[in-house]
């Protein structure tokens, strides 16, 4: 009977514990996904500005 008690106790603790793992894991991947896309953002503009000739060197106004 013991064996049966700790068994359910560990699945009860094992599915419980499967819901914030999924909340977190979900807020995990829309931080990246932000973060992906402003750095796409910000390789855009670096590109632009390269190709006006700016080499983004301080002091080095063209």
């Amino acid at each position: 009977a013991q064996a049966l008690i700790t068994t359910a106790a560990g699945l009860a603790i094992a599915i419980l514990s499967v819901l914030p793992y999924n909340y977190f894991n979900s807020k995990v991947e829309d931080a990246a996904l932000s973060i992906e896309k402003y750095a796409t953002s910000l390789e855009i503009v670096y590109e632009k500005l390269q190709g006006n000739g700016c080499t983004g060197e301080v002091g080095n106004e063209s």
